[in-house]
């Protein structure tokens, strides 16, 4: 008998009141949202998926703002979030992203950001996530050793601007999950969109993880099928963002949760988040869904950080370190 349970955690805005207006519009999305999250809590049921790492983010700016990226998703953070996103990229970027998560499962992640002339993007993406050590035994529950588990992916992007006001953009995902001598290939896509109202206000929404799901053996697991709108404004001379998601996962459950996230760059170089995901709602005494970072760039180069409870589970941690020219 295998014991698996570390498998299973796995535009310028109008004067005057206008600002004020799309301020309360946000809030009023993020509080009708979280409110039917609340509501609908109880209610909820959860199903079973297959390659659940899909769902992990590495980037640690949007985890730093609760995930909350769907209608930003303008950097090479951007296809794990939204594709549609990159179209409005103006520079190439890498990044390197390393997650310390739980129970000594690690997860590292690469990606690269092309723009093209042509009012377009690529996106390119490797990931690679270890299990660690996990014990396994018989049925009687005695140790008979210890196995491991991987989980790969590459990701490819296209994005593309459509006016001067809105992108689209897809993602094709190919991944392959090891369980000792066992191994599944599958593959998905996403789709996403973005509309700016005003250069400072955005609308995204994004379909993750359409395909034909995993098996294993002779079991078949659908794939995480996510949905997912957002709303994002930049205020305060462009230092402050306030971003909001609303999450449906079909397949796992039926409540709608929200996202929330906050970025403030105190200066040129030094940017301050913090954000809150209701996925977790349940656990809020534990700081569950509470998310934190900071981030510093200087001449190109850039560092972000993120941190993540899961109550008495314990804290993850994220760093990125990253190039922009």
């Amino acid at each position: 008998m295998k014991n698996n349970s570390k498998l299973q955690i796995l535009n310028s805005p109008r004067p005057g009141t206008g600002k004020l207006r799309i301020m309360l519009l946000i809030l009023a999305f993020s509080l009708a949202h979280l409110a039917f999250s609340i509501s609908s809590y109880a209610a909820s049921g959860t199903g079973t998926t297959g390659a659940q790492f899909l769902r992990l983010g590495a980037g640690a700016r949007p985890v730093a703002m609760g995930g909350a990226y769907t209608a930003i998703a303008d950097d090479v953070n951007g296809p794990q979030y939204n594709a549609a996103g990159i179209a409005w990229a103006k520079h190439k970027e890498v990044i390197a992203s390393y997650i310390d998560y739980l129970e000594g499962i690690t997860y590292g992640y690469i990606g690269y950001l092309h723009p093209l002339q042509n009012g377009s993007a690529l996106g390119l993406a490797l990931a690679y996530l270890n299990s660690g050590s996990i014990d396994q035994t018989d049925v009687a529950g005695t140790s008979i050793g210890a196995f491991s588990s991987t989980q790969s992916l590459l990701l490819l992007t296209y994005a593309k601007t459509i006016g001067s006001k809105m992108s689209w953009g897809t993602n094709l995902k190919m991944f392959q999950q090891k369980i000792e001598n066992e191994k599944a290939n599958g593959y998905a896509f996403d789709f996403g969109a973005i509309y700016k109202f005003w250069p400072r206000l955005a609308f995204g929404l994004n379909v993750q993880n359409l395909g034909p799901g995993v098996k294993f053996v002779q079991e078949k697991d659908p794939l995480p099928l996510t949905i997912k709108a957002g709303v994002a404004y930049i205020f305060v001379e462009d230092t402050l963002t306030l971003s909001t998601d609303a999450k449906y996962q079909p397949k796992e459950d039926s409540k709608i949760n929200e996202n929330v996230g906050l970025e403030y760059w105190v200066n040129q170089n030094l940017a301050l988040r913090v954000g809150y995901d209701t996925a977790n709602i349940s656990d809020i005494e534990n700081f569950n869904g509470i998310t934190a970072g900071l981030g510093f760039q200087v001449a190109g180069f850039n560092l972000h950080y993120a941190w993540m409870p899961y109550g008495i589970l314990g804290d993850t941690h994220r760093i990125s370190v990253g190039y922009k020219w």
